[in-house]
């Protein structure tokens, strides 16, 4: 039976054929990396449902959302369809119903709060990096990776702008934003936290406050684009400013509350009003 690296290196071939083959490799590396440490001493057919499941779990544990996770693991059983195998069998990871997954303002100044105040002990400068990061994500709608990348020359804050270089879709963006979150950026990145470290201060934050579990750092880019939205931007704008190649992916990280959508319909009434008056529906009688 083939081993796990053979059929990983006959893999690689054939991606770096495809367009977003080096997407596909990293993606199937990294799950790899967290499955078997030795992959030569692995075949393909000791690898199981369950070794996929606890990849699975260590990645949303990295604050990846449901679809991200699933292309991890899609890219990783690749491997095997690559070799005329059949895949460990894996079930997809699906999103929150309804509009759950949105942050609320209240949960978020929480958490901010509990951050801020962990003064006076160990490794404090984590935990204030992880405030402002959590500040610059909500008020940006930036990935996690893009703003552990940032340096000071990204950042323009007479202008106000923010640039990203190299981001989820291949394109680099520019963004636009307040002055005060172009300050706070140049006078702080590159911030004093990695990604292992920002997660593991997000998750002790969340825990301490026994937050919902799927308050995670992905949800800040549905807090921004739902702000957005709520505040008429158009889905092609805030396709751009979230860098999505796909007004479709757009259209799911938009969630406008209940609230909104009452003052839109309060909006539209008073227009109708002032253009041809208020009219008295009558309700036919049995």
């Amino acid at each position: 039976m083939t081993n796990l690296a053979d059929a990983f290196h006959h893999a690689i071939r054939h991606w770096d054929r495809q367009k977003d083959g080096d997407k596909t490799y990293s993606r199937a590396q990294k799950v790899m990396a967290l499955i078997a440490t030795s992959p030569e001493k692995w075949t393909l057919d000791e690898v199981d449902h369950t070794h996929l499941e606890q990849a699975a779990r260590s990645l949303e544990g990295q604050g990846l959302g449901p679809a991200t996770v699933n292309r991890y693991i899609a890219a990783f059983r690749g491997i095997w369809r690559l070799s005329h195998a059949t895949p460990p069998p894996f079930t997809t990871r699906q999103e929150p119903p309804g509009r759950q997954h949105i942050p609320t303002e209240a949960q978020l100044k929480e958490m901010l709060a509990w951050l801020e105040g962990r003064t006076g002990i160990r490794e404090v400068a984590t935990y204030d990096d992880t405030a402002m990061a959590l500040i610059i994500l909500k008020e940006t709608g930036l990935r996690v990776s893009e703003l552990l990348a940032l340096t000071r020359h990204d950042v323009d804050p007479q202008d106000d702008w923010i640039t990203v270089a190299d981001s989820k879709s291949g394109e680099g963006r520019r963004i636009p934003t307040t002055h005060y979150i172009a300050m706070l950026c140049y006078g702080n990145i590159p911030l004093k936290l990695d990604y292992s470290a920002f997660i593991r201060r997000w998750n002790e934050c969340k825990k301490s406050l026994s937050l919902p579990d799927w308050l995670t750092p992905h949800t800040l880019r549905h807090y921004r684009a739902s702000k957005l939205a709520e505040a008429g931007i158009s889905v092609p704008i805030i396709a751009e400013l979230l860098g999505h190649s796909s007004w479709k992916t757009t259209m799911r990280y938009t969630h406008v509350s209940k609230q909104a959508l009452r003052d839109a319909v309060t909006l539209q009434a008073s227009t109708v009003e002032g253009v041809g008056g208020t009219h008295e529906l009558e309700r036919s009688k049995p």
